[in-house]
């Protein structure tokens, strides 16, 4: 069988259709399957949509390959604004965590798959290849077929963030954040929930010195 490994987080999210859009062009990139569909939406504007350039032969079948994405939605706990602070994120050259996915076909071994830190994986493909493709950028599938990819809590509870706030010179303008909010809430992309966030917006601010005791013990 296609082995298909994916990386997410427990504080973090990914958009309904990402796993079957990643499961269906595993088995047309290693095997037979039909081709996935990019999503046309209204939320163009917040993200690069641009599909990456893969050019290889169809006769040639990856050794194995890497999907992932370059944005995300990151969500802020904030004692200030009722739902917390959401705002979004996009690369150049680098692979977000969330549904980072290393998949390989019949005939691979687990060994023989390139193991790329996710700061690395587009430019090292993209310099070394080595999943058998004449065309070494067609190595990673650089998901672009949805909105928005991934959502990432950024909040005092993962280690490394306490402190850490959105700084204003990053954050999208109002109009474009109110879009990123509604996509968030859309059952047809995440389903958040509003009442959920201000729930667990409360919580974390009503217990970060627990919250903060406990990020010390590592």
């Amino acid at each position: 069988r296609i082995v298909l490994e994916t990386r997410l987080d427990a504080d973090d999210g990914l958009t309904t259709g990402y796993l079957e859009y990643v499961q269906r062009t595993a088995l047309e990139k290693f095997g037979s399957g039909t081709t996935a569909t990019t999503t046309e939406n209204n939320y163009d504007e917040i993200i690069d949509a641009t599909p990456p350039d893969h050019t290889s032969s169809t006769t040639e079948r990856p050794k194995w390959m890497y999907w992932c994405s370059r944005q995300n939605a990151e969500w802020f706990a904030d004692p200030t604004v009722d739902v917390g602070v959401t705002n979004a994120v996009q690369h150049t050259l680098l692979c977000v965590t969330p549904g980072i996915t290393i998949g390989f076909p019949v005939g691979t071994r687990y060994e023989d798959v390139r193991q790329f830190e996710h700061t690395r994986i587009i430019k090292d493909i993209n310099r070394e290849g080595g999943c058998g493709l004449t065309n070494n950028t067609a190595c990673v599938d650089l998901v672009t077929a949805f909105p928005m990819m991934a959502v990432r809590s950024r909040t005092p509870t993962s280690a490394g963030m306490m402190g850490i706030r959105m700084e204003e010179r990053d954050a999208l303008d109002k109009d474009k954040r109110l879009l990123l909010w509604k996509l968030l809430q859309s059952e047809k992309y995440f389903g958040i929930d509003a009442d959920d966030v201000r729930t667990a917006n409360r919580f974390i601010h009503q217990n970060i010195v627990d919250i903060a005791r406990d990020n010390l013990k590592g």
